[in-house]
């Protein structure tokens, strides 16, 4: 009809109206058998005096730090790509259009929203709107979202020991190193701190394994920035030939980056104190004799 259009397994209906509304039947047919599938579909008017549609998904922007919204309509997109044919989205906060490139958004990789600091006042409905051009009858399709914000919050972890440094010992002694990371943020974060040796997380918490460290330590901070500390010790209870010339890393994971820190292992330098002074002393006998 124009306004309803088959492209291959899809049905669109590029500008929808309530008769639209019912049940409709999809028929595959193969040399051996016949398939049948039935879709309902509902057809909701927007509420009045409200913009964007009735049907809402939720999502939580991070008080305080830099946050995005995820528009869903990115399998649309997909499929458009598929027929190829361009499109372009417009994003709202309820009524009013929001305009890429402002002191306060940025439109991101197709389909998010960036909010460049979120603040209490972006709470509230945004929604997006594909605009694209189907069989030559211009098409839109909207998806809203109810953004809320989310107190707690932390940012991305900081690895401030080991320094990626290099680190001396004898063999045969004990090694103690310190894994030091701040993650700023309010409340508790989601972090694991791991310690790894040739690509191996270390697991052991106590002897008899000869590398092994301690259960992570956690404590929170107000100032001079707001966050929570996480420690976690590795030991080696005597170091032996094979534990030198490698690195040592310390890994922090989380859902906002995985940073390193690592120290490479390597023998003291001989002492040559002793050899320097008995030489000396056979000088001094050899004066005194002679």
């Amino acid at each position: 009809t124009g306004r309803i259009l088959v492209l291959g397994e899809t049905l669109w209906f590029l500008n929808t109206t309530l008769e639209d509304a019912g049940e409709y039947t999809t028929v595959l047919r193969t040399p051996l058998s016949c398939f049948m599938q039935s879709t309902k579909l509902v057809v909701d008017t927007p509420n009045a005096g409200e913009c964007g549609r009735p049907q809402k998904t939720s999502q939580e922007l991070t008080d305080g730090v830099a946050d995005h919204l995820n528009c869903p309509l990115r399998e649309y997109i997909y499929k458009l790509e598929s027929y190829r044919i361009t499109s372009s989205i417009q994003w709202y906060k309820g009524c009013e259009p929001i305009l890429d490139g402002s002191d306060k958004y940025a439109y991101w990789d197709r389909t998010l929203l960036n909010v460049k600091r979120v603040e209490p006042e972006d709470s509230g409905t945004y929604t997006c709107t594909l605009t694209f051009t189907l069989g030559g009858v211009t098409g839109t399709v909207s998806e809203s979202i109810d953004a809320s914000i989310r107190d707690e919050y932390s940012l991305v972890p900081q690895v401030h020991e080991p320094t990626n440094e290099i680190i001396k010992a004898k063999i045969g002694s004990n090694l103690t190193v310190k894994c030091l990371v701040f993650v700023p943020g309010v409340g508790i974060p989601f972090v694991d701190v791991l310690w790894l040796v040739r690509d191996d997380f270390i697991f052991d918490t106590s002897p008899p394994a000869n590398v092994y460290t301690s259960e992570p330590s956690v404590w929170s901070q107000k100032t001079p920035q707001e966050g929570v500390w996480f420690e976690r010790m590795l030991f080696i209870s005597e170091l032996k030939k094979e534990d030198f010339y490698i690195n040592y890393t310390c890994q922090a994971s989380s859902f906002r980056g995985v940073p390193k820190g690592y120290f490479t292992l390597l023998p003291s330098d001989p002492d040559i104190l002793l050899p320097v002074g008995l030489v000396f002393c056979h000088v001094v006998v050899l004066f005194i004799v002679s």
